[in-house]
């Protein structure tokens, strides 16, 4: 069984579990740990204080159904930076990316606004995520010298200029993990556990900060709007021809682009390579058929362009984590 749920609505069981003492809240003047609702699972949510505009939230829980969060963001008071050590889910924001899967691989820093965000989350499978909630007070301590758009975005959003909403989504290396684990695992109290989580937080943001400095460097190309049309537009005709796509050269040729130029600009738009995107789409395309037609597994393959079993059973778990198999038993619960 599948629940929808809102923002609203789940703030609100939340509540109702508090007033009925069902669940008991713990603040200190730093930080407050919430038990999750038992209606709807398992585990809990820490959210600690650290110096002004920085907090952390550490959610460790279960759902016991499947459940569809929907959030309607109506502004961009804040800047997230998101991790993930277990678990994972599926993500959409209206106008903003493809439906995907925010997983342990992966990191995110995103601000949005006007929009709509939908997350499927899986029954039965626990998540550990460490979230970093920004506001604008924070980056008062900074200073973006860079002409990286990410730091003029930032500027521009600390001053109340208009902005886009922008996601830019990372590679999390061995030493991104490192660090989350010591946060999770910090071996201090009281102010001690500050200084210390607080040295590893901002470590955190260094490090995907540069990650995200490191991509612009690579994909340093200048790319007018008549560029960005062409790239979107080998874009679609990649989703298109998913099945049997043309090669990079001659999908490079059919929109008026060299293949270095092309290749460049998806990691420009889409943080991916030309093939990357491809696998991914065809993956997602995958896990549709099974979750909302149950396809045999290998007619899926197939269907998605896969001539190998075995392949396409490797590719799907390590996007998604688990087999194409063991999706399709807990899609089916």
């Amino acid at each position: 069984m599948t629940i929808s749920i809102s923002t609203e609505e789940f703030k609100a069981i939340w509540q109702e579990s508090i007033e009925k003492g069902e669940i008991k809240e713990y603040r200190s003047k730093t930080e407050t740990i919430t038990p999750f609702p038992p209606y709807l699972g398992t585990g809990f949510w820490w959210e600690i204080e650290l110096r002004n505009g920085l907090t952390v939230l550490i959610q460790d829980y279960c759902y016991h159904q499947k459940i569809i969060e929907i959030d309607k963001v109506e502004s961009s008071s804040q800047l997230v930076s998101s991790f993930y050590l277990k678990g994972g889910y599926t993500s959409t924001v209206d106008n903003l990316f493809l439906s995907r899967e925010v997983t342990p691989k992966n990191n995110q820093l995103f601000l949005i606004k006007d929009t709509i965000e939908k997350d499927e989350i899986p029954a039965n499978k626990p998540i550990l995520a460490i979230k970093l909630i920004i506001d604008k007070e924070f980056l008062n301590h900074l200073c973006f010298e860079s002409n990286h758009p990410l730091f003029q975005h930032l500027e521009r959003w600390r001053k109340d200029q208009e902005i886009e909403p922008f996601l830019y989504n990372c590679q999390t290396s061995a030493h991104l993990e490192t660090l989350l684990k010591q946060i999770i695992d910090c071996p201090y109290q009281g102010c001690l556990a500050q200084m210390y989580l607080e040295s590893k937080i901002m470590d955190l943001l260094r490090l995907q900060f540069e990650q995200i400095l490191t991509l612009e460097i690579e994909q340093k190309l200048s790319f007018n709007r008549d560029d960005i049309e062409r790239i979107y537009q080998a874009k679609n005709i990649l989703i298109n021809n998913y099945k049997d796509p043309p090669s990079l050269i001659n999908l490079a040729r059919q929109v008026g682009l060299n293949d270095y130029k092309l290749k460049k600009g998806f990691l420009h738009c889409f943080q991916m390579t030309v093939f990357g995107y491809l696998r991914h789409y065809r993956l997602l395309e995958a896990q549709r058929l099974i979750k909302d037609y149950n396809y045999n597994i290998a007619g899926v393959a197939s269907q998605v362009g896969y001539k190998s079993l075995g392949s396409f059973s490797s590719a799907f778990k390590a996007e998604f984590g688990v087999s194409p198999k063991q999706y399709q038993k807990q899609s089916s619960l």
